[in-house]
C-alpha cells in the first residue's frame, strides 16, 4: 500500500486540477522550438508550450532511449510527455500547475529527499518504477517525472533544473 501512495496522491492532484477550472484549456500543437519563455506571473500556461521547451532529441539524450515529439497530457492539458518510441513504460514529463495551493511534497515516497536552493520547497523521490523532482514557487508548482532508460535521482534534479530555466522561473 505504502508503494501506492504516490500514485494516489498525483491522482488525487490530477482531479482537484480538472475540477478547479483555474487552468485554461488550450488545444495541442507540437512545437519543436527549443528553449522558449514563460512569462511567470502568467495564470496558465499552454501544455503545448510546455512541449515546446525541449527537442525530442534533447529527451532522448536525458533519458538515454528514443523518444516522440512531445504531447500534451495531464488534467486540463497541464502537461507534456515524451513517450519512448519502441521501450514500454518509458516517458518524461513536465507538469505545470499555476496555482501553489497544489503543492504537496511525497515525503512518504521511496528514495524522498529535500532539495535546497530550489523554489521555496523542492523534492525529489522514486515514482511508478521512476524518478520525480518538483517544486514551488509564489506562483506554481512544477512537476518532473523520468521513468525508464537512465531514470536516475539525479537526472530527475537536472530535468527540473532545466524546465525551470527555460520557463524562466528562478529557482
Amino acid at each position: 500500500m505504502e508503494k501506492l501512495r504516490p500514485v494516489v496522491f498525483l491522482l488525487l492532484v490530477l482531479t482537484i486540477t480538472s475540477c478547479s477550472g483555474g487552468v485554461k484549456r488550450f488545444g495541442s500543437t507540437n512545437s519543436t522550438t527549443p528553449q522558449s519563455k514563460v512569462n511567470p506571473s502568467a495564470t496558465s500556461t499552454p501544455a503545448s508550450h510546455l512541449c515546446s521547451l525541449f527537442t525530442s532529441v534533447e529527451i532522448t539524450d536525458l533519458l538515454g532511449v528514443s523518444v516522440d515529439e512531445g504531447k500534451v497530457a495531464g488534467p486540463l492539458d497541464s502537461a507534456c510527455q515524451w513517450d519512448a518510441t519502441g521501450v514500454d513504460g518509458a516517458f518524461a514529463q513536465i507538469q505545470l500547475i499555476n496555482d501553489p495551493r497544489y503543492w504537496e511534497k511525497h515525503s512518504g515516497a521511496e528514495g524522498y529527499e529535500v532539495i535546497k536552493g530550489i523554489g521555496k520547497e523542492a523534492f525529489v523521490a522514486t515514482s511508478l518504477g521512476g524518478w520525480e523532482a518538483a517544486t514551488v514557487n509564489d506562483k506554481a508548482v512544477v512537476f518532473v517525472t523520468l521513468n525508464g532508460g537512465l531514470a536516475s535521482r539525479d537526472l530527475a534534479v537536472k530535468f527540473l533544473r532545466s524546465s525551470l530555466d527555460r520557463l524562466g522561473m528562478s529557482r
